[in-house]
């Protein structure tokens, strides 16, 4: 649902780590829009003026007035505009996912800029726009996550963990609800890293990276499909597993889809049936840890 009056909220610094901060906390209400704005990986902004020097800068944190830890807030992402035309990326594919012969550094090389346009971007070389490459536009959150409780080690914007983190997930986009876990007493929470659009998994180890504008509302959900970090868009609910192995990941996407349809009275044997022959599979992120993503069709939830 969209609401029609949409506040605009300043950011004056950014984070590097999803910690407790009540002090910068911008207080949120229920089922009322708000616009922020991000700025990309490295710390530049719309102009590409430096304005950060933490890797992957976080906007926030925001705290959802009338929620508490352990319980489940209700994000729904309203629309992602990018705000710049030009992108960042690293040169190529992580060497690891090459065979032995082929393998080159990327990370620390120098940067690739794109041209964005509207809905495509294309690598620029030698200051000349490449158009033989056109990656199409699908604007997605990187990070997202709740705020830990104070005292407590937080986790770094480049982290990820079961409940969040440095997700870098392409189903984080506009028209995604978002039910995100808890995990202080503030219910404090950041969003950041966007991406124009990204490979599955992550192979470059960066997606191409921009500023933009997120609109989102955010509520208490009294009655999450599962207690876990979970996604519904394009009338699929998609269940995460952070593992240290992609197998290891797999195994608990599926078990939260199994206790989610089983919840919901779906018998044993169905459910089984159902996650076998009826579910898709998305690999989020390949690495330490790999995430993964099973999909099931939201009509077996209502």
């Amino acid at each position: 649902m969209k609401y029609s009056k949409t506040c605009r909220l300043k950011q004056k610094s950014h984070f590097s780590s999803f910690g407790e901060n009540s002090k910068n906390a911008k207080i949120l209400e229920q089922k009322k829009s708000y616009t922020i704005k991000t700025i990309d990986n490295l710390g530049y902004d719309e102009n590409l003026n430096k304005c950060s020097d933490f890797l992957n800068p976080l906007s926030g944190p925001f705290s959802l007035k009338g929620a508490k830890f352990g319980e489940t807030i209700a994000l729904n992402i309203e629309g992602i505009i990018h705000t710049r035309d030009i992108g960042l990326s690293s040169c190529g594919l992580l060497p690891t996912h090459l065979d032995e012969t082929l393998k080159k550094d990327v990370l620390g090389e120098p940067v690739i800029f794109w041209k964005i346009e509207d809905e495509f971007c294309y690598p620029i070389k030698g200051r000349q726009i490449d158009r033989s490459i056109a990656l199409r536009k699908s604007l997605m959150i990187g990070c997202l996550r709740s705020a830990e409780n104070l005292g407590e080690a937080s986790l770094s914007s480049l982290d990820v963990d079961q409940y969040g983190g440095n997700f870098d997930c392409k189903l984080f986009k506009q028209d995604a609800l978002i039910f995100l876990p808890i995990r202080n007493d503030n219910a404090e929470f950041y969003i950041g890293d966007v991406h124009y659009c990204q490979s599955d998994g992550e192979v470059g180890g960066t997606g191409i990276e921009v500023t933009a504008e997120i609109t989102f509302s955010a509520e208490v959900c009294s009655a999450p499909i599962h207690k876990g970090l979970h996604v519904t868009v394009d009338n699929l609910v998609y269940f995460m597993g952070v593992g240290s192995t992609i197998n290891d990941g797999i195994a608990k996407a599926f078990s939260q889809g199994y206790e989610a349809l089983t919840h919901k009275g779906i018998n044993d044997n169905l459910t089984r049936l159902l996650l076998a022959h009826g579910s898709t599979l998305q690999l989020i992120k390949i690495g330490y840890p790999n995430i993964v993503a099973i999909g099931i069709e939201l009509k077996y939830f209502s």
